[in-house]
């Protein structure tokens, strides 16, 4: 009776040990489908972070390229003198004061970058916005002197 009692001892033991290596195992298993779903994750999220830096990169290559034609169609801001000789005197004086205008700001650009200084251009004025105390004939004066030049192409 006594061994029979410790024979069922011993199997209720392997039973208990089969029943928790089927749980480790379903355990392992279940562990080892979640660590391959998240390398398969990885991997895609890899290959999205890659896609997205050549996306950014081919981007900042397009940049580039539309600055470099940007310059290169620009280098011919005038229309000729032909169709400047069309305009009436006031448009030519109007683009003459938007030219000084752009000028001045690249002159100031110049400045601060030979200066190693970061200055903000100034903002627009138009030419009937008063920049100081003068009267509008002064401004009038001012804004028409010297303002007859034509730039040859």
């Amino acid at each position: 009776s006594s061994s029979s009692s410790e024979i069922d001892i011993m199997r209720n033991r392997v039973l208990q040990m089969q029943v928790l290596a089927m749980t480790e195992k379903e355990s392992s298993e279940h562990w080892r489908r979640e660590a391959e779903d998240n390398h398969r994750l990885a991997v895609q999220l890899e290959h999205e972070k890659n896609r997205a830096i050549q996306q950014r990169d081919d981007a900042l290559h397009q940049i580039e390229h539309m600055r470099h034609l940007l310059v290169q169609n620009n280098a011919r801001l005038l229309p000729s003198d032909h169709d400047l000789m069309k305009l009436p005197l006031d448009d030519v004086r109007l683009l003459q004061t938007q030219l000084q205008q752009e000028l001045t700001k690249l002159a100031l650009i110049e400045q601060a970058k030979s200066n190693n200084v970061q200055q903000t251009p100034p903002t627009d004025n138009s030419p009937g916005t008063p920049t100081s105390n003068s009267s509008p004939r002064q401004r009038q004066h001012k804004q028409n002197h010297g303002k007859h030049v034509l730039v040859s192409s």
